[in-house]
């Protein structure tokens, strides 16, 4: 009788994520948009652009992580694919305005649309635990060590890219305005602002209670429409 010999052990493959993060996705748009502005390009031609050789491993994943995050929309298939920017691509690329909160809303956006990242923002929709304990998460979702490990570094450093890591703030001429959390937990500086006299609006959403503090009277219409676009662009990027 003759033995079989053992099977080839299948090699482990991860969930797909983002080979590099949204900065320098954004950066490889902005040269697409200089090379063929807003035309559909054939592939071959995208490669070139971006300095990779024709039919490149790593060029191929280039195209696929502008797509995850919504930066390119590929056309066709095969020799006749063609790649080119998509709408919140060139939004975000021809806002050059200091401390823009549309382009901050579309950079929010697209740092989100890839599942990976989604999934992590699910999980963890506030502060992100230690790498390790990310680590054994992705593990545990079929991730490689190797994988996980750079997609722990591509996910925070586009989160830092698009001031996810960071509290927005809106004023009334519409910028949005960035700083990180400080100082005591919310309820303890809601606490303090009620012995002030300051006015907080309470309402119960689910099983929680939401508060919000008002100084100086009763918010004004435009504060009213300050705080309304804050919360719709909390509601596109909400898991």
């Amino acid at each position: 009788m003759v033995e079989q010999a053992d099977s080839p052990k299948k090699r482990e493959r991860s969930p797909e994520y983002p080979a590099f993060n949204l900065e320098e996705a954004v950066g490889k748009a902005r040269i697409l948009l200089q090379a063929e502005r807003r035309n559909a390009a054939p592939m071959n031609a995208v490669l070139n652009d971006w300095d990779y050789s024709s039919k490149s491993g790593a060029g191929i994943r280039a195209v696929s992580t502008l797509e995850k995050f919504g930066l390119v929309v590929s056309e066709g298939s095969g020799n006749n694919r063609k790649v080119r920017l998509s709408e919140d691509a060139f939004n975000i690329l021809v806002d050059d305005r200091p401390d823009s909160a549309d382009r901050l809303r579309l950079l929010q956006e697209a740092a989100l649309k890839p599942t990976a990242h989604a999934e992590l923002r699910a999980k963890y929709p506030s502060d992100l635990p230690s790498e390790d304990t990310l680590r054994h998460e992705l593990r545990t979702r079929g991730f490689t060590e190797g994988a996980a490990s750079d997609l722990i570094r591509e996910y925070r450093d586009t989160l830092t890219f698009a001031k996810l890591d960071q509290r927005v703030t809106l004023s009334e001429d519409g910028s949005d305005k960035t700083k990180l959390p400080s100082g005591p937990p919310l309820s303890g500086r809601l606490s303090r602002q009620k012995e002030q006299g300051m006015t907080v609006l309470s309402l119960q959403v689910s099983d929680r209670l939401v508060e919000l503090a008002v100084s100086g009277g009763p918010l004004t219409k435009s504060e009213l429409q300050i705080l309304r676009d804050y919360l719709q662009l909390q509601e596109k990027i909400a898991p």
